[in-house]
């Protein structure tokens, strides 16, 4: 049963969400010179940041929030005994700051597997952008907090599993897959461009989606998630992206 079903309107909000986060990905403009070109990214050490290299967390946070919309919409549309999402309300919101994490008995391959592989998702583009290795492993478990309390939570209980490993086993995947596409930078042959598309997929899809089959030149778009809570004491969000081209 879809999570929606005995609320179908709560559904708007976050599949508007998840379309309007889209929209910046497919544009391409997710994906943008990068700040370390590659003779500054050969120098980019795990505990300090290259002297020649920009800071900037515009893009990781962008990135993030974009794509975990995203996946929160797959899940929506996914079975709920697969995903073990109960119905949207705000009441399951407020329950999960209340009472805290909770161990949960989903399938071992998303807490150990899947929920890993996304920390070093996150990691690595923190890392990417000139932070150190310790910076970057906050930036991820930023992230997956975010993804805990402000989109999971709204149908699942925070989990303790996913909470402990997401940005530990992250990072550390994150770090090997740093570390790869640092040797690989400045080699343009084809086995380099097929083995860094292996390492970072999904960088690559969205780099290929953006340039190859949109075309597209938008300028960076505002993102914004606000929360809300009416006079009764309810909570919702609402969330906004806006662009030009």
């Amino acid at each position: 049963m879809n999570p929606f079903a005995r609320s179908p309107f709560a559904a708007v909000p976050f599949l508007a969400l998840t379309l309007a986060s889209a929209l910046p990905v497919f544009a391409g403009e997710n994906d943008p010179p990068a700040p370390l070109d590659d003779a500054k990214l050969a120098r980019a050490t795990l505990f300090a940041p290259s002297a020649n290299g920009d800071r900037d967390l515009t893009y990781p946070i962008t990135y993030v929030l974009s794509k975990q919309a995203i996946g929160l919409g797959v899940l929506v549309a996914m079975d709920q005994e697969t995903t073990h999402f109960g119905t949207f309300s705000g009441e399951t919101f407020k329950d999960g700051f209340r009472s805290g994490p909770k161990w949960d008995d989903d399938e071992w391959y998303w807490n150990y597997i899947a929920h890993p592989l996304w920390g070093s998702e996150t990691y690595l583009r923190a890392r990417s952008q000139n932070f150190t290795f310790f910076e970057s492993f906050l930036f991820s478990t930023a992230s997956s907090v975010v993804w805990e309390y402000g989109m999971e939570n709204w149908a699942s209980h925070p989990s303790q599993q996913d909470l402990m490993f997401t940005s530990t086993i992250g990072s550390l995947i994150g770090e090997v897959r740093f570390q790869i596409l640092k040797d690989l930078a400045g080699k343009d042959d084809p086995k380099s461009k097929a083995l860094r598309f292996a390492v970072d997929p999904l960088q690559g899809t969205t780099k290929f989606i953006g340039e190859k089959i949109f075309h597209a030149d938008w300028e960076e778009p505002a993102f914004r998630i606000t929360p809300l809570v009416d006079a009764s004491g309810s909570l919702g969000m609402s969330g906004s992206v806006s662009f030009k081209f």
